[in-house]
């Protein structure tokens, strides 16, 4: 159909009606619906072959110019789908005219047929353009999702990763670097990037071309992993990197007291040639020299003595709370809340104040009226409240202190030791203590968030 419309639309003061008078011998417009639908799909077929070979050529000659014409061939794509609007629009005006109007109808639907093939490969190209470089407004090309880097600043960002990783190296050392690199890439390098190209491919309907990125015996699409593909293209060369003789980069050094010193590493003698007592000579990435000086234990840590006739001591609740603070550092990654003083203070016996949190999350605390009931062994201790003034978490702290610090009921009655661990985890203990009227009244409190570190940390200290 494009072959029957070109003389006449390239032809000087050509008109739309002499194009259409052209088409009547070639499109079967006029033909049963299944002939029409079998002469579609073969110019759909047509178009899309000359469209690969087409996007072919272009991509081989800008290969050729060792560029990755996909930029390229997205500008010629974007002037070739403006072009077959226009004709879309310029046969769609003829569309009034009774006489041509099956004729119209069916050479604009073949053209947006046409439309959808390029449109198509307008869209792979933009998805290859986005990844590879980012978005090109230019191009029609908007950028990646949130996150995704594109291939072009993904290698920017490692190569000025390693560029700052080797600002420690004189320019003697960077010349011989660089000299075995121009060496590697002279040998090895073009090989790599000629097995890159860029392949314009139909798809299996014939109806409908795509872009693919081919290394090897790889068939890379705009949603593969293209860093990753090319990050293993240069895994196998790691070796001959780690091969390169990089004792010659080595400059002896002096250092003070040799003899105090012991050498690292297999090339280390090139470094320190003054150090004769060797540990390791084993590993060839390493060159090091160490001391070692001898030191007391109290020096090496730190530790002063104190004053003659003074004994060191530390109050028992600041060094609960320093341990049960380091338990959570050590074993949930995190930093507790600050611990206030009236917490510490309550936690002179945790054993205790972890049995009293045990009471209140299996129900032994009771509110009765105005008062609180403590249970244990059988018999019941009023615990609180102390003052009615008090309110919220100083209503919760009271309480405790009464049980755990007093260790008597408001009547004086000693309270017996509390019952072993608990067998509900720190979640089930939590949900049970917030919703208790004790923690209801103190889970709004600003210092809650601490309590709660608190009683993990109690947790992981006695029933771990």
């Amino acid at each position: 159909m494009l072959q029957s419309l070109k003389p006449k639309l390239q032809a000087l003061n050509s008109d739309s009606i002499s194009a259409l008078l052209s088409l009547q011998e070639t499109v079967p417009f006029d033909q049963p619906y299944h002939e029409q639908v079998a002469y579609s799909r073969r110019e759909r077929q047509a178009f899309a072959a000359y469209m690969e070979e087409w996007c072919q050529h272009i991509l081989e000659r800008e290969r050729e110019r060792d560029v990755w014409g996909v930029h390229i061939l997205m500008s010629s794509i974007l002037r070739v789908g403006d072009d077959v609007r226009l004709s879309i629009s310029s046969i769609k005006r003829l569309s009034g005219n009774a006489d041509f109007a099956n004729l119209v109808n069916f050479a604009a639907a073949l053209l947006v047929d046409f439309l959808s093939i390029i449109s198509n490969l307008q869209r792979i190209l933009a998805q290859w353009i986005a990844k590879l470089v980012g978005s090109q407004l230019a191009l029609h090309v908007d950028p990646q999702p949130d996150g995704v880097i594109p291939v072009a600043y993904d290698i920017e960002n490692g190569r000025q990763r390693t560029e700052k990783e080797l600002a420690s190296l004189d320019a003697r050392n960077r010349e011989i670097l660089d000299r075995w690199f121009q060496d590697w890439y002279q040998n090895y390098g073009g090989l790599l990037l000629d097995q890159l190209s860029f392949r314009a491919v139909r798809e299996p309907d014939g109806q409908q071309v795509s872009i693919e990125l081919r290394y090897a015996d790889q068939v890379l699409d705009a949603n593969s992993d293209v860093a990753g593909a090319l990050r293993a293209a240069l895994d196998p060369y790691q070796n001959m990197v780690l091969g390169w003789p990089v004792e010659q980069m080595l400059q002896s050094e002096r250092i003070a007291n040799p003899a105090e010193c012991f050498r690292v590493g297999k090339h280390s003698a090139l470094a320190y040639p003054e150090v004769e007592r060797v540990a390791d000579e084993e590993d060839p990435f390493v060159a090091a020299a160490i001391r070692v000086q001898e030191r007391s234990l109290k020096q090496a840590l730190g530790v002063n003595p104190p004053p003659p006739g003074e004994v060191p001591y530390i109050w028992p609740e600041e060094a609960n709370a320093a341990r049960i603070a380091q338990k959570i550092r050590n074993q949930l990654r995190r930093n507790p809340q600050p611990f206030s003083p009236m917490a510490v203070h309550l936690m002179r016996d945790t054993q205790k104040l972890h049995g009293f949190i045990n009471d209140l999350a299996q129900g032994r605390v009771l509110r009765q009226q105005t008062k609180y009931i403590l249970r244990r062994e059988g018999h019941d201790y009023e615990i609180g409240p102390t003052d009615e003034k008090l309110r919220g978490l100083d209503v919760f702290q009271s309480v405790v202190q009464q049980v755990v610090s007093y260790e008597l009921s408001l009547h004086g009655q000693p309270i017996p030791p509390p019952s072993p661990n608990s067998p509900y985890s720190f979640d089930e203990t939590m949900k049970a203590i917030e919703t208790h009227p004790l923690g209801r009244m103190a889970v709004n409190s600003p210092h809650w968030k601490m309590w709660q570190d608190v009683i993990q940390g109690l947790m992981l200290e006695h029933d771990s």
